[in-house]
């Protein structure tokens, strides 16, 4: 395997400030970083997925649910994640943000 460039990256735990569920369309993502800049939303665990938010409002089917909800849940457990914005291509760059089950915030 060839070395493309190297990369150090802090190895301590850290506090994610939110899980952020967010559509892949590229057309989004400058509206989806300025909000959660505003919102003091700094460190983060991104969820990248098409649809964003859709796949949890309007799920295809029950694997595509439990996908998103199963980075959510690795997001509480590893970064103690209370937050949870997402935000969907079709809402024009709208975002909502809710609180995680069993978090505090």
């Amino acid at each position: 395997m060839q070395k493309v460039f190297h990369f150090d990256s802090a190895s301590e735990p850290y506090v994610a400030d939110a899980a952020v569920l967010s559509c892949f369309d590229q057309r989004i993502q400058q509206v989806v970083n300025k909000f959660l800049r505003r919102r003091g939303i700094l460190r983060l665990d991104m969820i990248v997925v098409a649809g964003g938010a859709k796949t949890l409002a309007a799920p295809r089917n029950d694997c595509q649910r439990d996908f998103i909800l199963e980075q959510l849940r690795t997001s509480v457990v590893l970064h103690g994640t209370s937050r949870a914005p997402s935000s969907g291509a079709t809402e024009s760059g709208g975002a909502s943000e809710y609180s995680l089950p069993g978090s505090s915030g």
